[in-house]
């Protein structure tokens, strides 16, 4: 026990001395790896640690001689004086404290070094080629075999002294010359190329080019010819290609260069030009191109420079004017007329046209656009359509100024001088006004306007008559009028669900036909049209609709099922009562105020079910079901009407989570209907919540602004009704 106990102390109270162990570096060497041969390079051994003794260098291999090392010997000179490859090595001895003890350890480390020869081969890429005399090409350089870093490339030639460096040169000789190259290393080998570039050179053509020795008249022809190549391509002053023959048929109207381009057998070219000198041809001075009717202008023929000795001859080309002859002349045209002149000058006949534009004198402008407008028109254009301007043929620009009356009607948008007139009507009420526009050129102007008429507004309603409460027993009907008579109506009722139809007389009154169950608020609104469009909306007014409205089937039978009945909307507060009271063996009431009758076996005839709803108002509290009880299972006997009621019972439909302290999700499991009504109503019968037309395949959201309290979903579908208890949690 007791070595039981000195083994726990141990065990627990040991401690335990970690040696302390130095963490030491890569050894290493720094110094030059590629030594030049027969060189001397200092190299010295990098992060040694503790107590250094025995240091040691030695060449393991290659060609070499330690030359001297320093106090240390940690650092040593080498001389490399063979071979193409050497390998250096430091050893030594380390010694550290550990535990209190010394502690030796031996390093070594390696350098392998390449030793620059000097040997190495130079190439000339390409060894041989030919150029057009004048033209160059490169030459590179490349070396195979050398360790150097840095080479320097010396090229020299067979015909001078002109030297180039760099790994290549571009060269343009005058001659065949050969090229060679030799490089220096950076130890100072030098290296010589084992072969020779020769760049050939061949001549180029020598163009001579003949013509007309004189000048010629604008469009004659004449043949210019090329010789010394072996093919030709000619081009003119616009550069575009006319012959690739020796000689070319041209004829230019004004001087002009002309080149021709030869190639000889050797693929080489040259181009030369020559100059074709054309006299000149007769021109046209005008004083005026554009004349107002009865007005002239002045027509001046000549040459550049002048020829005293020209002759002119004047033409219109319509007809208009015969052949006159003169270096003047003054034409007044009625019309747009083209004069021409027929000049000789150095025995070249030339010919010049001259249009002088008539322009007319402008006319009243007929302005196009709208006439009639509403209160507030947007934006509108007027314009003075083609055929009612005074725009030249010259293509001299008819000014037009449009205006408006009374000036601050309207305001200008678009350019004055513009055929075009945009005006905003700056909120006009009504009244007249007039747009105009002024035409104008040089020949004089005119003015045309458009009267307008701005059509007064309509005001909204501001009232509606009709009921504030209705008792909905189904089928019922309201009608809503104005204060006004009037055909133009149009009205709107939300929910539309409210109702199952609505029609508006022919002076404005609103009638509809409420829906069997609904109940709650409708609201109604109403606005007037006239031509000018409608007026806004009128204040909504609030119809509260109440429903008695009885669901069930209009025919029972006495055997074989339970018939149910109930009012559209859930309410504990119900009172139900069958006449004759024979008709029936049992009832019951649910908690939302449907009853579940079993009819008597034995009865067969007409039954009365009335209903009474406590805190609804007197004249729309009680309603009575007529039914007719026939003998049977009911197997055949549902009429039309009862075939288009879906029972009460068989909705199906879901809310989960119930009770919910957030939002729930309203869905139809195994329904297939299109179109369906969701209301949700409180504890007083106050409709909080409607959504029309619903999908059996929606799953609706409820519940999210809803206070907490108890709430009655109510689904309709057609008249299929399905009633739900929804809690709310808060």
């Amino acid at each position: 026990m007791k070595d039981f106990f000195k083994q726990k102390f141990l065990a627990t109270m040991s401690i335990v001395l970690l040696a302390i162990v130095p963490c030491f570096a890569d050894l290493s060497i720094s110094g030059k790896v590629k030594p030049c041969l027969n060189t001397t390079e200092v190299y010295t051994a990098l992060d040694l640690v503790g107590t250094v003794s025995n240091p040691k260098w030695e060449i393991t291999y290659g060609s070499g001689t330690i030359v001297s090392t320093n106090s240390t010997n940690k650092t040593a000179s080498i001389e490399w004086y063979g071979g193409v490859k050497g390998t250096l090595k430091f050893t030594y001895t380390s010694t550290v404290t550990v535990d209190n003890k010394p502690k030796s350890t031996d390093y070594s480390t390696s350098l392998n070094v390449d030793i620059i020869t000097g040997a190495g081969d130079i190439s000339i890429t390409p060894s041989s080629v030919s150029i057009c005399n004048g033209n160059s090409t490169t030459l590179t350089a490349s070396i195979s075999g050398s360790k150097a870093e840095t080479l320097t490339y010396t090229w020299a030639n067979n015909v001078n002294n002109d030297s180039k460096t760099g790994t290549s040169i571009s060269v343009s000789p005058s001659s065949t010359t050969r090229y060679t190259i030799s490089a220096k290393d950076e130890c100072n080998n030098l290296y010589f190329g084992f072969n020779y570039a020769e760049v050939k050179v061949n001549p180029k053509p020598v163009i001579t080019t003949t013509g007309p020795s004189g000048s010629i008249c604008p469009g004659q022809p004449v043949t210019l010819t090329a010789s010394g190549a072996n093919q030709y391509t000619w081009s003119s002053p616009s550069g575009s290609n006319i012959g690739s023959n020796s000689s070319v048929s041209v004829a230019p109207q004004v001087t002009s260069t002309f080149t021709v381009t030869g190639t000889n057998s050797f693929g080489c070219s040259s181009s030369k030009s020559v100059t074709v000198n054309v006299f000149p041809i007769v021109n046209i001075t005008a004083n005026k191109t554009s004349i107002c009717p009865g007005s002239s202008a002045t027509l001046t023929a000549g040459y550049s420079p002048d020829n005293s000795s020209a002759t002119y001859t004047w033409v219109a080309l319509d007809g208009s004017m015969p052949a006159t002859p003169g270096k003047n002349i003054s034409v007044s045209p009625t019309k747009k007329t083209t004069y021409r002149v027929t000049g000789t000058s150095n025995g070249c006949v030339t010919t010049k046209d001259q249009i002088i534009y008539v322009l007319p004198v402008p006319g009243i402008p007929t302005i196009a656009g709208p006439e009639n407008y509403c209160i507030n028109p947007p934006n509108q254009v007027f314009s003075v359509p083609i055929g009612n301007t005074a725009d030249g043929d010259d293509g001299s620009q008819t000014v037009y100024r449009w205006s408006v009356s009374p000036s601050g009607y309207a305001t200008i948008l678009t350019p004055q001088v513009s055929k075009i007139c945009s005006l905003d009507f700056n909120n006009v009420v009504t009244g007249p006004m007039t747009v105009s526009c002024t035409v104008s050129n040089q020949c004089g102007s005119a003015t045309g306007s458009l009267s307008l008429n701005i059509a007064p507004g309509i005001a909204a309603p501001n009232s509606i008559t009709g009921p504030f409460n209705v008792c909905n027993f189904g089928g019922t009907s309201s009608s809503y009028s104005l204060g006004q008579q009037t055909s133009g109506t149009e009205w709107e009722i939300t929910p539309s669900s409210a109702v199952v139809s609505t029609t508006t007389s022919n002076y404005g009154q609103f009638n509809v036909v409420w829906r069997d169950g609904f109940t709650g608020a409708a609201n109604i609104r109403v606005r007037i049209r006239n031509g000018c469009g409608y007026s806004a909306w009128s204040n909504y007014y609030t119809t509260n609709v109440k429903s008695l409205y009885i669901f069930g089937s209009r025919i029972a039978c006495n055997k074989g099922s339970i018939a149910h009945y109930a009012l559209s909307q859930m309410t504990a507060n119900t009172s139900w009562i069958i006449t004759p009271t024979n008709a029936a063996t049992s009832s019951s009431v649910s908690p939302y105020g449907q009853i579940n009758i079993d009819w008597n076996d034995n009865f067969v005839g007409t039954a009365q079910l009335k209903l009474t709803v406590g805190g609804f108002p007197t004249n729309c509290n009680t309603n009575t079901l007529t039914i007719s009880v026939v003998e049977g299972t009911c197997g055949n006997l549902r009429t039309a009407e009862d075939e288009s009621l879906f029972p009460l019972e068989s909705m199906s439909a879901s809310i989960y989570p119930n009770p919910s302290n957030g939002t729930s999700s309203l869905s139809f499991p195994g329904m297939d209907f299109e179109s369906a009504t969701v209301e949700i109503l409180d504890l007083k019968g106050v409709n909080v919540y409607a959504k029309d037309n619903v999908s059996s395949d929606t799953e609706l959201t409820i519940g999210e602004d809803l206070p907490s309290g108890i709430y009655s979903v109510v689904v309709r579908s057609g008249k299929t009704i399905k009633t739900l208890k929804f809690v709310k949690q808060n």
